[in-house]
Parts: C-alpha cells; structure tokens; sequence
C-alpha cells in the first residue's frame, strides 16, 4: 500500500493538475477498502512506511516492520578505495524524485577534485553535465543488473542517496553492505537504515547542504568507511 498520502510530501511536488486528481481519488479508494477488508497482518518496509499505511486508515497494531536485507553477493572487498581523485556513485533513476538533478547541481558546486559514476536506465542527460562543466567528470554506465553491482559500489569511495521519499531503499543498503559510506538525505524511511559510524545526513535538499556534507564524507572518509564496513553485516 502506497502512493499519495499526506504523508507524502516530497514525491509528488511535480505532479500536474490531473495527477493531483488521480492521486487524490485514489487515496479515496485505498482508504475505503482497506478499512472494509478482513487481514490478519500488513507488513512495511520502514517507519516511514508504517506511516503511510497508517494514513490509510489501518491500525498501527496490526502493522510490523519487517527491515529490508540483502544478498550476500552484497559483501565488502578485500581492501578499501583510495581513489586519486575520490569516486562518487549514484545508482537509481534520473529522476527529480530520486534527486538526480540535486546531484549534479551539487557535484558542480564541489571545489575539490572528484569523480562521479551514475548508474541507471535511460537518459543521464549528458548535455546538462556540459552545462554545468561535469562531463569530464561523470562517467555514465547504463543500467548494470543488479548482480554486477558489487563492484561498483566497492570501488566508490562514498554513494550518495539524494532521494525525497523511499519506502525502503535498496540502494543504500547495498551500498552499506559493501562497506561503502553513504551520503543520504535526513527524513525518515533513509535515516533509520544510516548508521552513524558509516553515514553523512543532509537535512536540507539544496546544493549548500549537499556539498557541503559530500566534503564532510570525504574529509572522513576512512573514518567512515571503517565504520561502514564494521556494521555492514547487519544488511545480510
């Protein structure tokens, strides 16, 4: 169960008029038939989920959280990235959602040397990234299966999470499976899966906010990948 709620703030900014209807009529139905429906138990990703579902009218007792995991394929390497310049990996889609724009804009802002990879399907926009001066620094891969991701994310010194809303996001846990130190937004359904011993939050979305904690992560970052990689079997 998900979808517009009013629990949902940062999803759905973008949507039109119509969509605006659509969202609101189905929220309607959702209401209705889950307060009609007999179960015995509904299952959630994360708090911020509990709350969504909350939202659509089903009592918090009879609601569990069941945290996500991952494949042991997702395991740290042998040794650590000491990457000349450091590597920045962004992995979904190109979305405003996902805060791919956010992103960019905050990779140009970044004064020191750095490398970005960004992984995912269909069009990274390769002219914004000359626009803003970063296509020498971006390397775009396409959309890698979900085996081959390993290695990704062992070869990037910190993967940013820029994301307004998840439910529950895989990415970020994979990414701290690995050992890999995370750069994620600070709202609920991202924050409880950080770790403070191998994570750097930002609480405003904007180019300052996250630019500046992508230089605090690499300031610290043996720091924080020494503690991503000691919690990062807690992702199994």
């Amino acid at each position: 169960i998900a979808g517009w709620s009013p629990v949902r703030r940062g999803m759905f900014t973008s949507e039109s008029p119509i969509e605006k209807i659509k969202n609101r009529l189905r929220f309607g139905i959702k209401n209705v038939l889950t307060r009609v429906t007999s179960f015995d138990q509904v299952i959630v990703f994360s708090q911020h989920h509990q709350k969504i579902v909350e939202s659509f009218g089903i009592p918090s007792d009879k609601i569990d959280i069941l945290h996500g995991g991952v494949s042991s394929r997702f395991s740290p390497g042998d040794s650590q990235q000491n990457n000349e310049p450091p590597e920045l990996l962004y992995v979904g889609d190109f979305s405003a959602h996902k805060g791919y724009p956010l992103f960019l804009n905050s990779l140009s802002a970044i004064e020191r040397p750095v490398r970005a990879r960004v992984i995912g399907a269909g069009d990274a926009d390769r002219s914004y990234m000359r626009q803003l001066g970063i296509a020498d620094q971006v390397t775009v891969e396409g959309f890698v299966p979900r085996s081959k991701l390993p290695e990704y994310y062992r070869k990037a010194d910190l993967y940013i999470n820029p994301s307004t809303d998840e439910l529950g996001p895989n990415t970020l846990l994979e990414a701290l499976a690995c050992g890999t130190p995370v750069v994620a937004t600070d709202i609920l359904g991202i924050n409880e899966f950080t770790p403070p011993e191998g994570s750097i939050l930002f609480d405003s979305r904007t180019v300052d906010s996250l630019s500046s904690s992508i230089n605090e992560g690499l300031n610290k970052i043996d720091k924080l990948t020494n503690g991503a990689r000691s919690v990062s079997g807690q992702y199994n």
